[in-house]
Formats: C-alpha cells, structure tokens, sequence
C-alpha cells in the first residue's frame, strides 16, 4: 500500500490531520498533515494489556462490629450472670453467637467476591476478623477493636476479681460440724442456695441450735473458700 492509496478514505473524504498506524512499521505512528504524510514518526500509546481491576464493591461492616464487642458481652455474662450452670449455658451461647456473626458477614462479603472463612472465629474472633480485613482490603479498626474490647475484658477482671459459686450444702455440713465442735451437736444452718460472689462479698445464713436461732455471717475469699461468724 502506498502514501498515495492513503490520502483519501472510502466516499472521498479526506483524513483529518493527525497520528495514524504506520503503514509498515510496527507499533509505530505516523503523522498525517492532512495532504500527505510526513517524515514524522513516534511509538505507538502504550496499551494496558488488561482492564484495570473492577473496585471492590461496599459491604456493610455492621457484623464484624458486633464481634469485635463479643469480649465486652462476655464480660457482661461473667458478672451479671454468676450462677455457675447459667453463666456457662450464656456463654456457650455468645460462643455460638460470635461464630453466627461471622458467618453472616462472610455471606455480605461474598457479595463482594471477597472469601473469608467464619470458622476461625470458633478458635478466636481476632482470627477471623483480621483475615477478613487483610482479604477485603479494609481498615484494620475492626480487628483493633476486638483487641481493645478484649484489653478492657482483661482489666476489668483483673481488677473486680473472680467470680466463684459456693455449694450451699457443703457449706452449711461444714459450719454444722464447726458447731458441734464448739458445742452446739445438733444445729442446723441454712444458707443461700449455691452463692455466687467475689473477694470480700458477704452474705447471711442462720443456724437453728436448740438455745434458739444464731445468725450466720460468711465472707467470701480470693481463693474460692470462705470464713464464718456467728453470732
């Protein structure tokens, strides 16, 4: 093909000046003033080889907020809910509920063709809540929340202390027995049914001795035992 058979398009019209694809060259342009082409040259644009990746679309994050605050919720359970069998049942609960939360954003993120597996969060929330931000390519302030909530968790206990549950029948055996030593055989004592408490907490129980009723005071300790007064 020659500059000639160039200068004029199909129909007559002439081609507007500009860079046009070099008739023999490869991957090279050439400038057409209008009339006729010129000496001037120049490498073609350079061409992505691929489309520019799609952005990832928006995924409400309101799931993964909900089991960063799981460790506050614990907290709740351990000292609102002290009874020994019920605080465990909750907190098998808050156990099962942290791994549906996480089931439920893995479904949003889906939607966002981003993978991220739920069943972490039966080992540690943090586990899943950090690999679904490094594969969703988000703030890390979830995961960092987690850790905060967690922290707080931490401290709280530390500085409340632990909570034990006391068995009301061997406790009331062992006043019962003190008793008798102190000679008083044949008293009864009856105390709260399985008390829960911390460090220092008191409560009251009596024992019915045949001189008449004594009141009971028994003091909880750090340890998970416990001391009595009477009278």
């Amino acid at each position: 093909m020659t500059d000639g058979d160039l200068q004029a398009t199909g129909g007559g019209h002439q081609l507007k000046p500009g860079w046009y694809p070099h008739q023999t060259m490869r991957d090279t342009q050439r400038y057409w003033d209008g009339s006729q082409w010129t000496d001037h040259s120049a490498p073609m644009p350079h061409q992505p080889s691929h489309a520019p990746a799609s952005p990832t679309p928006k995924v409400d994050p309101s799931f993964a907020w909900a089991l960063a605050a799981t460790p506050l919720l614990g907290l709740v359970i351990y000292y609102l809910i002290p009874d020994g069998g019920w605080s465990t049942v909750f907190l098998i609960a808050a156990w099962v509920g942290a791994f549906a939360l996480a089931w439920a954003d893995s479904k949003r993120l889906e939607s966002a063709y981003v993978d991220a597996n739920p069943a972490t969060a039966l080992l540690l929330p943090i586990l899943y809540l950090w690999s679904r931000t490094k594969a969703a390519k988000s703030t890390p302030a979830i995961p960092l929340a987690w850790v905060a909530s967690a922290v707080v968790y931490l401290a709280v206990v530390l500085a409340l202390g632990s909570v034990y549950t006391y068995e009301s029948e061997e406790m009331e055996s062992e006043i019962e027995k003190w008793l008798a030593d102190q000679g008083l055989p044949g008293a009864t004592v009856d105390c709260p049914a399985d008390v829960s408490g911390r460090d220092g907490e008191q409560f009251d129980c009596s024992a019915a001795t045949a001189a008449g009723t004594l009141p009971v005071v028994v003091t909880l300790t750090d340890d998970g035992g416990y001391s009595w007064q009477v009278g």
